[in-house]
């Protein structure tokens, strides 16, 4: 699926491909089998990133949801499809111990910009008389592309600056914190900039998030991962819940400048 030779989508509604400035600012999906992993393109991971267990019942689920959550591998339903908008519906069973019903679901909507697009993102929490709230530690899962190797590549956040001083290592050159991948912020982030050696740079504007994740594990692309919640607190009840009846929305706009 594609909007304007400009986006190109999995059938699991989110994108593998963004074409702006005569460049593809996206990594490619590339599967393993052998290692279980999928990486590439910007999947939209709920209720949180990596494997989610319920340990502890404490979410009434009693398996393992597939890595990164359900939305990933779910079919997602094409509802508009305009020349410059396209908007996915998708919804999820989790069977709980109780009954096995629809509880979780999600709207997608994608608008072309000049130089880049806009994804805005809705989660609606249905009705469930056995369960009161749902965990909701949305993230947003970008695999910046970087052709020339991510070595050099900085993230800026505010005043801090973080940049890539090996394959998978990244180093704080300006800002706190001891834990190199993970860039704490204690209130709502608004703008991220991202310089890619050879390629270019990428703006992102969020809203409805409060955390970001900076992370790599292969010299080919670069992660900077918006989440609602700290990583820390995932799978806990630190973590961010969403009510029944509630409706969460979350934007980000990604702005590209090629060199």
């Amino acid at each position: 699926m594609r909007i304007k030779e400009s986006l190109l989508f999995s059938l699991q509604g989110y994108v593998t491909g963004a074409f702006f400035g005569g460049k593809n600012w996206i990594y490619p999906l590339q599967f393993s089998p052998e290692a279980n992993r999928i990486r590439g393109g910007i999947p939209v991971c709920f209720p949180f990133g990596g494997n989610t267990r319920d340990v502890d019942g404490m979410y009434g689920l009693g398996h393992i949801l597939e890595r990164h959550g359900p939305f990933r591998h779910t079919p997602a339903e094409v509802r508009e499809n305009e020349e410059l908008k396209i908007t996915f519906k998708q919804s999820y069973n989790f069977t709980t111990e109780h009954i096995s019903k629809r509880i979780i679901g999600i709207s997608q909507e994608y608008r072309i910009l000049r130089d880049g697009f806009e994804q805005n993102i809705q989660i609606s929490f249905d009705s469930n008389p056995y369960i009161k709230k749902f965990p909701c530690n949305l993230g947003l899962h970008p695999y910046f592309w970087c052709k020339n190797g991510n070595i050099g590549a900085k993230v800026v956040v505010d005043q801090a600056i973080y940049e890539v001083v090996a394959a998978t290592t990244i180093k704080p050159l300006r800002g706190n914190g001891s834990d190199t991948h993970v860039c704490d912020i204690d209130r709502e982030l608004q703008s991220v900039t991202i310089l890619i050696p050879g390629n270019g740079t990428v703006t992102m504007q969020i809203s409805g998030f409060s955390q970001l994740l900076i992370w790599t594990d292969s010299e080919n692309y670069l992660c900077v991962e918006p989440v609602e919640t700290h990583w820390k607190h995932f799978n806990s009840e630190k973590g961010s819940f969403i009510e029944k009846g509630e409706l969460k929305k979350y934007s980000c706009w990604y702005v590209f400048q090629p060199e």
